[in-house]
């Protein structure tokens, strides 16, 4: 193995790391976050499209502890394992974000300009923290930050 592909797998090792310990705090801000914003526009949307978007969000969240879970049994070794690992990470990143800017287009018909702002800055303040919590693998916060924008 040369010296390059020696050091793109270690900083693949470092970035699964890295994934496995922000998984628990990112997926309880995010349920915490979508339990507020539930919780603010309740009165003023349709419960069952609003507890539809709660389902795919948990269903999201729980996809992502899921991989979490299995790459830790994993404990992958070579390359081709890293290279997979990593590519699951980032396609859970992008599906909670679809679920986070799928939440904007599924209630903003209903709701009046405060709702719609209280949703604006959850789901911008969510990218955010994703790209913030992610730069150790800019894939990733990118994956979650355009699909929820």
């Amino acid at each position: 193995m040369s010296a390059s592909a020696s050091m793109a797998q270690a900083l693949r090792t470092a970035r699964l790391r890295l994934h496995r310990n922000i998984l628990y705090a990112s997926v309880a801000l995010s349920a915490l976050l979508g339990s507020v914003l539930t919780f603010a526009v309740w009165d003023r949307q349709e419960p069952g499209r609003l507890l539809g978007w709660a389902a795919c969000l948990a269903l999201a969240l729980a996809l992502r502890l899921g991989v979490g879970w299995a790459h830790g049994l994993a404990q992958p070794t070579d390359d081709a394992a890293s290279r997979r690992w990593l590519l699951r990470y980032r396609l859970c990143f992008a599906a909670h974000g679809l679920v986070w800017g799928a939440v904007s287009w599924w209630l903003q018909d209903a709701l009046a300009i405060a709702p719609v702002s209280v949703l604006t800055i959850a789901v911008v303040a969510m990218a955010a923290g994703s790209l913030s919590s992610t730069t150790f693998d800019v894939r990733a916060g990118l994956a979650f930050g355009v699909c929820a924008m």
